[in-house]
């Protein structure tokens, strides 16, 4: 998940001789392809409209609701759509996302996953963010690294996430509507949002160039740092030189949340 949570007013940095733009930002990573790979885990009869709503508590990533009530609101807002329509598998994917059943409570927080782990970058960055923003965008390269890795291991994910977007888009108007319903959004901004979110679910991380690349490219999208290319790769390196364990964190995560689903909340089936 990309989680950024921007101020009103850019501030500029003069940091090591270097004039940085940045954005008082909130970054909380964990990358789709990472997404639907736990979500078809901890639910093997997911289809694609249950592994779109897995990755769909990352939309606040585009500012249209904050984080944190999307964080309160994903159980009830699943609640809300069960039942009522064609979108019952979408809602149900949102639970594996969120709190208080879902993956991320074990990745972000200051004892998550890519928090700890980050903490090796914190040096490095600190010529390139603000000290508040420092642990949080160390946790966007640890996740970052996690995503690489998982492309690496699961090529095939590739090609479930192009499905995953195909079935968000075919059912995009009826999202956009009860998600604007819910959150008492403006229709219209809800669907421009949403129609660009499934623009940034696919992206190419097959090689460490094309993902430097692309997170050069996302970090301008969401104008949260200007770091040079060439400092995006070496704290792309020392990231992946950090998580070596990372693919046991992750079958021990979901290995917990399906047991906190068995008996508590029969969502899933």
């Amino acid at each position: 998940s990309i989680r950024t949570q921007n101020s009103s007013k850019i501030k500029s940095y003069n940091l090591n001789h270097k004039i940085i733009l940045a954005r008082n930002v909130k970054i909380e990573l964990m990358f789709a392809l990472t997404h639907i790979y736990c979500a078809r885990k901890i639910n093997p009869k997911a289809d694609s409209l249950f592994l779109y709503g897995s990755v769909f508590p990352d939309i606040p990533v585009l500012g249209i609701v904050d984080w944190d009530l999307m964080k309160e609101k994903t159980l009830e807002f699943s609640n809300f759509i069960i039942g009522k329509n064609i979108l019952t598998g979408f809602a149900k994917g949102l639970t594996v996302h969120e709190d208080p059943y879902g993956i991320d409570r074990f990745v972000h927080g200051n004892e998550g996953y890519a928090f700890v782990k980050g903490e090796e970058l914190h040096k490095e960055l600190k010529a390139y963010f603000p000290k508040e923003i420092i642990p949080i965008a160390a946790h966007s390269f640890i996740e970052f690294a996690v995503e690489m890795r998982m492309a690496e291991k699961f090529p095939e994910l590739a090609k479930e996430i192009v499905k995953v977007r195909s079935e968000g888009n075919k059912y995009l108007n009826q999202i956009a509507g009860i998600f604007s319903s819910f959150f008492n959004l403006d229709s219209e901004k809800s669907l421009k949002t949403i129609k660009e979110f499934n623009k940034i679910l696919v992206y190419d991380v097959s090689t460490k160039q094309k993902s430097v690349d692309f997170y050069v490219g996302l970090l301008k999208k969401l104008r949260s740092s200007d770091i040079p290319r060439i400092e995006v790769q070496k704290l792309t390196e020392l990231s992946l030189s950090v998580t070596s364990d990372y693919f046991s964190f992750l079958e021990e995560t979901i290995a917990k949340c399906k047991r906190d689903f068995e008996g508590k909340y029969e969502i899933l089936y």
